[in-house]
């Protein structure tokens, strides 16, 4: 599961990362350009392109109502986690939304993860528009767990430690819009507090305000 950095060859900058032949890349939005999928006969040469589709979805890599959760396997741990597991789900921001789900989904009792956009102005954005600015949206995982297995104050201590929650903003070039903003949504109370709880903690051992 090691990442492989990307970076520019004429610069050295880094542009995101490798996950591996059946993952593919992560390449940060700042490195890349939007082509309109209506383009002019003269762009559509200069590109070498047909059409491309400008509105995006991310596609998470965990997810039980995805189309590969219908195998018999997939469907007796569905039925068994369903009937035993105590499950609670949580919608967490820190940074590039892939790296949160990469780092974040490799504990155990975490059932399934969904990366998208929270926290904007408006339903169902496209990539384009909250790269933009335009939304006020934040790229977020939602996470749904075993409290069982993956407890409250575990899965926000390993929050915490994969970003610097202490940035207002957030990182890199998009930080002024707040894309990779650090954030936590919550669906319930006794979830509100674990995170409460271990942000002060945090905040005490760094110092700093979060």
């Amino acid at each position: 599961d090691r990442l492989i950095e990307v970076v520019s060859a004429r610069s050295k900058c880094h542009l995101g990362h490798y996950f591996g032949p059946g993952e593919g890349y992560c390449i940060n939005a700042s490195a890349l350009n939007f082509i309109p999928i209506c383009l002019d006969s003269e762009l559509k040469s200069e590109f070498g392109l047909k059409a491309l589709q400008t509105a995006s979805r991310p596609v998470s890599w965990r997810c039980q109502d995805s189309s590969e959760g219908s195998t018999p396997s997939i469907l007796l741990l569905k039925s068994l986690l369903a009937t035993h597991g105590r499950f609670e789900s949580v919608t967490l921001g820190a940074g590039c939304f892939w790296h949160v789900e990469a780092s974040l989904r490799r504990l155990p009792g975490i059932v399934s993860t969904e990366a998208g956009y929270a926290g904007g102005n408006k339903v169902s954005p496209t990539y384009k528009e909250v790269c933009d600015g335009k939304t006020g949206h934040a790229e977020v995982v939602k996470i749904v767990y075993d409290t069982d297995v993956c407890p409250n104050d575990m899965l926000f201590d390993c929050f915490l430690a994969i970003h610097d929650p202490t940035k207002v903003r957030a990182h890199g070039k998009h930080s002024h819009i707040g894309q990779y903003r650090s954030c936590i949504f919550v669906t319930s109370a006794e979830v509100e507090h674990a995170a409460r709880s271990r942000l002060e903690k945090c905040k005490d051992q760094l110092g700093k305000e979060l």
